[in-house]
């Protein structure tokens, strides 16, 4: 059976938002940690060494953001297939509207696995350096990290979408938006 056959015969509800809201949502979702992360180090460091790391050069951050990025996706990836997801059913893509890269799984996965996928490149590359930069006063590593929960923050929005979603279901990535299908059991 196609999938996009299964989809209408087995779709139980779309959790999906347009790439475009979902990158003006992501900057919502990914802000009170942001802000969390950037008061303990200003309080525990100083507003001086603080804003050192937004003093970076273009070529820096432009250098981070061509690290990080694919790193994320590959991080999705790498979940997916530890999941026991066929590689050949896991591919990575770029959506131009939206300006941003992304990976789909082409199969059904179930709800656990995909929250997993969802959340290890925003605990990866931004809250785990984050309190990395504020535990050794290394505020390039907190800019790192600040970028990559701000990064994660389309992934925070799809995990609030399917919340109420049971661990036993089965999610099938939408083809066009940032979320999925839940599938009927």
């Amino acid at each position: 059976m196609s999938t996009q056959k299964m989809i209408k015969e087995n779709t139980k509800e779309d959790l999906s938002i347009s790439l475009i809201k979902a990158n003006l949502y992501a900057i919502l979702s990914s802000l009170p940690f942001i802000l969390l992360f950037s008061i303990i180090y200003i309080y525990l460091w100083g507003l001086e060494s603080f804003s050192k790391s937004f003093i970076i050069s273009n070529f820096r951050y432009l250098l981070i953001i061509l690290i990080g990025v694919p790193i994320h996706e590959i991080i999705h990836w790498i979940v997916l297939v530890i999941g026991k997801k066929s590689v050949k059913n896991v591919k990575f893509g770029f959506h131009i509207k939206a300006l941003c890269p992304c990976v789909r799984c082409k199969e059904p996965v179930t709800v656990q696995l995909y929250r997993i996928a969802l959340i290890m490149p925003g605990i990866i590359l931004g809250i785990l350096p984050s309190v990395y930069g504020i535990i050794t006063s290394n505020s390039l590593i907190l800019f790192w990290g600040l970028v990559f929960i701000l990064a994660a923050g389309g992934d925070l929005l799809v995990l609030w979408l399917i919340r109420k979603v049971s661990i036993d279901e089965y999610v099938l990535d939408h083809p066009k938006k940032a979320g999925c299908y839940v599938m009927k059991r």
